[in-house]
């Protein structure tokens, strides 16, 4: 079996289909201090630029190997999209949320806007 690119490999591998070797991937935040280190882009700029977030992004296939590459390195873009308060981290801490205004999800509203909003849109571009 010819070697096969990391899309083919990864996709084939979920499929139960033949692969040339088991792929890696890493469905959660490849970001270390080392990789922000490496590759010049560090928490908390990466959270809101497309670029810096593709970058460090990009540390995981580059760097580490894997067949994936997965431009999110925590699960604070969305409420950072819904206007709460954030912490967004440091080289060597992740993202907080600061708040919580909500008492009961009848309060939470989709805005029209919620994939255009820099939180979010960072990483759609990124991607």
């Amino acid at each position: 079996m010819c070697a096969m690119k990391p899309r083919e490999r990864f996709l084939r591998a979920l499929n139960r289909e033949r692969v040339d070797r088991i792929p890696v991937g890493n469905p959660t935040s490849v970001a270390t201090v080392e990789s922000m280190e490496e590759c010049g882009a560090f928490f908390p700029d990466v959270h809101l630029d497309a670029e810096k977030m593709a970058t460090l992004a990009s540390t995981g296939y580059e760097i580490l190997g894997f067949d994936t590459i997965a431009p999110y390195f925590s699960v604070q873009q969305e409420a950072a999209a819904f206007g709460l308060k954030m912490n967004w981290g440091s080289i060597d801490s992740m993202p907080d949320v600061l708040e919580n205004p909500f008492t009961n999800p009848e309060e939470i509203v989709i805005p029209d806007d919620f994939l255009d909003r820099l939180p979010v849109k960072t990483v759609l571009d990124a991607l």
